[in-house]
């Protein structure tokens, strides 16, 4: 992914994050992340790379106008305003902010997942056009017509995407 584009700022508050609810998590603490109501492709895949990155988390659904903050020290927040635990990828797409986040975490994406990034985020910064192969727009919207709430989708898209990731040894310190 080009982290050039890329707020380096906003990447780099997602790593914080995302090491700071590791270790929270290797606490015992119950992370969570959170997203917006009636969550688009970009919501979905940025919220399920954060589940799969935390091993696992609490989905809590907010206001895109709200941000997370210091209130809520054991949650991050995608594709909402961006505040001190949230993210938004003004530049290109929450998903792709997580993904990069990831990466620089040690997490390696094959074909298929910087696919599904790549596509998600063309979408989301009006670029749209592309398709991959998982077509993830596609698949949310089939999932919804038969019955499936929007916590199932983001654990069907977590499930579908963690074969295409290998994670690095986390340590938390």
């Amino acid at each position: 992914m080009a982290l050039a584009k890329l707020e380096a700022n906003e990447v780099g508050r997602a790593v914080s994050l995302l090491i700071d609810l590791r270790r929270q998590k290797a606490d015992g603490i119950e992370v969570e992340v959170a997203t917006h109501v009636a969550p688009d492709a970009d919501a979905i895949l940025a919220t399920a790379l954060s589940a799969i990155a935390l091993g696992g988390a609490r989905i809590v659904w907010q206001s895109s106008d709200e941000d997370v903050g210091p209130r809520h020290p054991n949650r991050m927040g995608v594709d909402v305003r961006a505040g001190p635990r949230s993210i938004k990828g003004r530049a290109s797409s929450a998903a792709e902010v997580v993904a990069c986040a990831m990466q620089r975490l040690g997490w390696q994406f094959d074909a298929t997942a910087m696919e599904v990034v790549e596509e998600v985020t063309a979408i989301d910064s009006a670029k749209g056009g592309r398709r991959a192969a998982f077509n993830l727009g596609q698949q949310v919207l089939h999932l919804r017509a038969a019955g499936w709430n929007d916590r199932e989708t983001v654990g069907y898209v977590a499930g579908k995407l963690r074969s295409h990731l290998t994670s690095p040894r986390m340590v938390v310190e």
